[in-house]
C-alpha cells in the first residue's frame, strides 16, 4: 500500500464504481449520504463526485474513529490494530477541505467516533447547518458500510439505518466475500422489500422499494 499524501485520496479495495453509480441514483432521494469508514477517502470521493453534479446542495457524513483502535478485519479473528492514525485523519481532512472549497454544493461532516457511539448520540437525527439555517435530518439516502467487517457489527449498522432510509435509498456493502456471512444481511434486506442493484466480488448494493 502506497503512503498516503496530504491533498490526495487513496482507494481501498476495488469496484468503487458501484459507489459512484449508487450516488448518481440517489441524487433526488431525500436524506443525507453516509459512509462508515472514511480512512483515506477513496470511497467518499466517488460518492461526492456523483453528488456534486447535482445543483441542489447535498450533505455527506463520514463516521470513523481513527486513533489506531483495534479493528475487525474479518469475522472470527482477533481484532488487530490498524494504520488508521489520527495523523491520517488530519491529512485526509486537508483533502476533504480542498474538495469542498472547490465544490461548494457539498456539505461534509466527519464524526470521529465508532459507529456505536454515533448511534447513541444521533438516533434522533443529525444537525445540519447550511444556507443560514439548521435542520435535524434523520433520513439517509445512501449508506456505504465499510467499517468493522464482522456480521454482528454490520447487522447492527443495517438495523440502525434501515428504518431511517426512504424509498429509493441505497445501501452499499464493502468486502462481502470471505469476510463475514453477507447472505444474512442480504436476506434481511430482501425480506424487507429491498432489491439487489449490483453484486461484485468486493461490493453489493441494494435499493429500497
Amino acid at each position: 500500500m502506497s503512503e498516503f499524501k496530504a491533498g490526495e485520496f487513496e482507494d481501498g479495495c476495488g469496484d468503487y464504481y458501484v459507489l459512484y453509480d449508487a450516488a448518481m441514483m440517489v441524487r433526488d432521494v431525500p436524506g443525507i449520504t453516509c459512509e462508515i469508514g472514511l480512512r483515506a477517502g477513496g470511497g467518499t470521493k466517488q460518492i461526492l463526485d456523483a453528488l456534486q453534479t447535482k445543483i441542489a446542495p447535498r450533505t455527506h457524513i463520514a463516521i470513523d474513529p481513527y486513533g489506531e483502535i483495534p479493528y475487525y478485519w474479518k469475522e472470527n479473528i482477533i481484532p488487530d490494530q490498524t494504520d488508521y492514525t489520527n495523523n491520517m485523519r488530519d491529512r485526509i481532512m486537508i483533502s476533504m477541505s480542498q474538495y469542498c472549497i472547490e465544490n461548494p454544493n457539498i456539505n461534509f461532516y466527519l464524526y470521529p467516533m465508532e459507529d456505536t457511539e454515533f448511534f447513541k448520540r444521533f438516533a434522533d437525527g443529525v444537525p445540519v447547518y447550511f444556507d443560514k439555517g439548521k435542520q435535524i435530518i434523520n433520513e439517509y439516502s445512501l449508506v456505504h458500510f465499510d467499517g468493522p467487517h464482522s456480521l454482528e457489527a454490520t447487522l447492527t449498522e443495517t438495523l440502525f439505518f434501515e428504518p431511517r432510509a426512504p424509498k429509493g435509498a441505497i445501501f452499499v456493502y464493502d468486502d462481502v466475500v470471505d469476510y463475514y456471512d453477507h447472505n444474512v444481511i442480504k436476506s434481511h434486506l430482501l425480506n424487507l422489500g429491498w432489491s439487489v442493484v449490483a453484486s461484485t466480488y468486493y461490493k453489493a448494493s441494494y435499493i429500497k422499494g
